[in-house]
């Protein structure tokens, strides 16, 4: 028995992506590896999670690392999937993306990371993959807010994927780095975040850290307060950790990963947790 990769590479954009003439379609595509556990006989009976970047991530990841090995050793298929600029993936199409706070697209910087999402879930559920829907997605930072962006979009026009992924987990979303208050309009982080986790559809967990000074607790309690009393997300906290904390505690946020999934229920500190404002 042995944790082993395929690396995927090519990835089309998604269908309906939004590229705007004179660029390309064919210029621009994504990458990913495909994680597994090389003794399992049928990949289709073992569900598929698929872990989404955060900013500052440029190479791949291995079969081993915290982010992939908790969920492979629990049953998963795992895929990590990179966005533009990433892994082997081709340059971004468009300007103003992530982080830039002060842009007039910065709402639309969270759609076009959604569309990413979207073109995940149409290369893996395409009818020559072997993988069987509904997927859980899970991602850090840009790749947290993206995941729910995409949640909040799933429904929609042109996506129309929702009933293809179960219940996503993200671990500090934001729209780039709030703690150190110099480049990023916190407000409108929070604005935005807010509008995005409010209209969530599906199951989720959002992980916010005591210590994180890239989504600080003030920032997180404020998207809390903010959330309706239909919202299906949990938001948890592992505790006295910064921004990059999931290597420090694993079997914390894959057990919490795998009985969202399993429809267990959701103890923290022996307590059924609450969901939205809670």
């Amino acid at each position: 028995m042995a944790y082993t990769y395929e690396q995927i590479d090519n990835i089309p954009l998604a269908e309906n992506y939004p590229i705007l003439h004179p660029l390309k379609r064919e210029n621009y595509y994504f990458s990913a590896r495909y994680h597994y556990d090389d003794s399992w006989t049928s990949v289709s009976e073992h569900p598929l999670a698929i872990f989404f970047h955060g900013s500052g991530t440029s190479q791949h990841y291995s079969p081993t690392s915290y982010i992939t090995s908790p969920l492979i050793s629990r049953g998963y298929n795992v895929v990590t999937f990179h966005n533009f600029g990433s892994g082997s993936s081709s340059s971004s199409p468009r300007a103003n993306t992530y982080g830039n706070v002060n842009s007039p697209l910065y709402f639309g910087s969270q759609i076009r990371n959604a569309w990413s999402v979207q073109a995940a879930i149409e290369y893996f559920s395409a009818p020559n993959q072997p993988f069987s829907t509904p997927f859980l997605l899970y991602g850090h930072s840009m790749g947290a807010s993206s995941i729910f962006a995409w949640s909040m979009l799933s429904d929609s026009p042109g996506f129309d994927s929702k009933e293809k992924v179960k219940c996503i987990v993200g671990n500090g979303a934001t729209q780039g780095a709030s703690g150190n208050y110099r480049w990023n309009n916190v407000n409108r982080n929070i604005a935005t975040m807010s509008q995005i986790m409010q209209e969530c559809k599906h199951p989720a967990i959002a992980f916010y850290a005591d210590a994180d000074d890239m989504a600080p607790p003030d920032y997180a309690r404020k998207i809390q307060a903010s959330m309706p009393t239909s919202c299906p997300i949990y938001f948890i906290s592992p505790g006295n950790y910064g921004h990059n904390w999931m290597g420090s505690r694993v079997s914390f946020w894959a057990n919490l990963a795998d009985d969202l999934y399993s429809d267990k229920t959701i103890i923290i500190n022996g307590n059924e947790a609450l969901l939205g404002t809670g």
